[in-house]
């Protein structure tokens, strides 16, 4: 009889059930500081399908523990939240501990999951003006050390307040990582993009600013008003701001002190060298140091002038783009009944065509585009002129063995310096591998083949006869370029990886890096990876050369691309030789 009793009992329980049905899968897991390995309390785990059409979320119990049950097999993202802490898995510089998809299967087995969160920093402090007094209503923000993915070190605006009544502010949820502030006093008038906020009477409304000027809304001496950022302590320079490092659930205090530093104009017109028929469409005032706050608003005349103004000292790129004008064909004749009215169409009779719509500037292939570079100091700049022009990159892609190219190849130039509002277009390559890029502006910039396949990399280049093999980095100054020359390449070579930790263990999930060593700015070469539960990691496809070999417990994303940052840890990594179509193995230590 027992016996019976417990089958029955087994047949009626769910997870039998489950069993049975064979059709759905599940997940549990633990929520944990990364620090301390201690269980988190109260985390709301949120888990996204979105191809299922599935997101739901449950709460951590006091033992950190979530589960979810029956659920349809396929690919879930799954995020952590509470408050504050972060999830240290996003990708968003701080710690980056591998990615939160999984893949559910229909097994009465639940995929066990371990999340990992970091305790979020705060910096708060007071903004006091040079006689110590308390700044009310002065925007502060705080700007997070990052790198793009070529490297280059920028600041990402993360977080923001405004001060109160006593002059205090306080930024939480912050990463650890290094930061700058910023303070600024209030303009006078609220500016953003081509509006301002403006009181016509009856109360505050936003409108366009050439209307808030023709109406008398607003003066042009009140809508220059405005204010430089000062960045802590007190000074106006980005150069000679002082950084703040923010750790693991850290809290700082800073005092800002603010001067009224005004902020400044950049006038100048844009010369169009050929029919004089196109005007500004599209300006843009980009900071050379990525990240840094850019006040600067717009206003286009009807003959190419151009002003920006709210801009702070420093050395900026202004882009523009002048696109075909094309007015609006006249209306079509109306016909009038002896009274002087109008006449009807006739019933049936096809209606006039609407006029055509204006063109997209980025897509308008007898566009001009320009670009120059401002330095703004302490005065207004004026006189700028920017000339528009249709520069032009060509080349030849073709293969090292002289075998057929990829299918689906596309050149593109990236600028590497500041973050360009206009970058060239790219050019697909035709039947022989040759490919124009139109429409460059001048600069610096990397030459990028997209569409590679897995193993294919760009063995040597040439600009002319300049070989830029080490760099894959050229100059457009405005002249004819020199032809390109592209050289494809694949390797079968395989790197296996193994990561130990302090006290010889292998390490699962740690963040590994192949770094050509003579080959610095050859970001397209770096390969990556993530340790398996073993501690092991592949990276295939490695062009031969010599390479630095790392391992990260965590890492600011991109990191491994910045030269400064990556010479701390050059003595902690293992040199490795890779020939042709090798396959070898080397071991790491972890970087903590």
């Amino acid at each position: 009889m027992l016996a019976i009793l417990i089958l029955l009992l087994g047949v009626l329980h769910p997870a039998h059930q489950v069993r049975e049905q064979n059709d759905s899968g599940a997940i549990s897991g633990t929520v944990v500081d990364i620090r301390t390995n201690l269980p988190i309390d109260g985390a709301r785990v949120r888990l996204i399908a979105p191809e299922l059409g599935i997101a739901i979320s449950e709460a951590t119990n006091a033992s950190g523990q979530f589960a979810f049950s029956t659920l349809a097999p396929g690919r879930y993202f799954m995020v952590p939240e509470r408050d504050g802490y972060f999830d240290t898995a996003t990708g968003e510089n701080g710690v980056n501990q591998g990615p939160r998809t999984f893949v559910v299967q229909a097994t009465d087995s639940p995929l066990t999951v371990r999340l990992s969160m970091g305790r979020a920093g705060v910096i708060a402090g007071s903004v006091r003006d040079e006689e110590r007094s308390a700044v009310e209503g002065a925007l502060v923000q705080a700007m997070l050390r990052k790198y793009d993915n070529q490297g280059r070190e920028l600041w990402d605006g993360v977080q923001e307040a405004t001060t109160d009544d006593q002059g205090d502010f306080r930024l939480f949820g912050l990463r650890p990582g290094r930061y700058v502030i910023s303070a600024t006093p209030a303009p006078l008038v609220e500016v953003d993009g081509g509006s301002v906020l403006v009181d016509p009477g009856g109360g505050r409304v936003r409108a366009p600013i050439a209307s808030a000027l023709s109406f008398g809304w607003l003066t042009p001496d009140e809508l220059r008003q405005g204010y430089a950022p000062i960045y802590y302590p007190n000074t106006p320079d980005w150069n000679q701001a002082a950084t703040v490092d923010v750790g693991f659930g850290d809290e700082r205090f800073v005092e800002v002190l603010l001067s009224m530093q005004s902020a400044f104009s950049i006038r100048g017109t844009v010369v169009d060298p050929f029919n004089g028929q196109r005007r500004p469409t599209i300006m843009s005032l980009s900071p050379r140091t990525p990240g840094l706050p850019n006040l600067g608003s717009a206003l286009l005349g009807r003959d190419g002038e151009f002003e920006f103004f709210h801009v702070a000292p420093g050395v900026y790129d202004i882009d523009m783009i002048l696109a075909t004008n094309q007015p609006a064909p006249p209306p079509p004749p109306t016909e009038i009944d002896p009274r002087g009215n109008p006449v009807a169409p006739a019933l049936g009779s096809s209606p006039s065509p609407p006029p055509p719509p204006p063109p997209v500037p980025t897509s308008d292939p007898n566009r001009l585009i320009g670009t120059v570079e401002v330095t703004v100091g302490r005065e207004d700049v004026e006189d700028v002129v920017i000339v528009a022009r249709n520069l032009e990159v060509s080349g030849t892609v073709r293969t090292a063995d002289g075998d057929q190219l990829p299918n689906a190849l596309r050149v593109v130039l990236v600028a590497t310096t500041g973050v360009r509002m206009i970058n060239p277009n790219g050019a697909n390559l035709d039947e022989n591998g040759a490919f124009t890029i139109t429409h460059v502006p001048t600069g610096e910039f990397r030459v990028d083949v997209r569409g590679l396949p897995a193993g294919w990399y760009v063995d040597s280049a040439k600009m002319g006869i300049v070989d830029i093999s080490n760099t894959l980095r050229l100059r457009v100054d405005g002249t004819a370029s020199q032809p390109l020359e592209l050289v494809l390449a694949r390797s079968s070579n395989l790197l296996s990886i193994l990561a130990r930790g302090t006290a010889s263990s292998s390490v699962p999930a740690a963040f590994v890096v192949a770094v050509p060593s003579d080959r610095r700015l050859r970001t397209d070469l770096y390969r990556t990876g993530w340790t398996d539960e073993a501690g092991f990691a592949s990276l295939a496809g490695i062009a031969p050369g010599d390479y630095w070999i790392f391992a990260w417990e965590y890492i600011e994303d991109n990191a491994w691309l910045n030269l400064d940052y990556m010479s701390a840890f050059e003595s902690r990594a293992v040199r490795v030789p890779v020939g042709a179509n090798q396959s070898q193995s080397v071991e790491v230590r972890l970087v903590r």
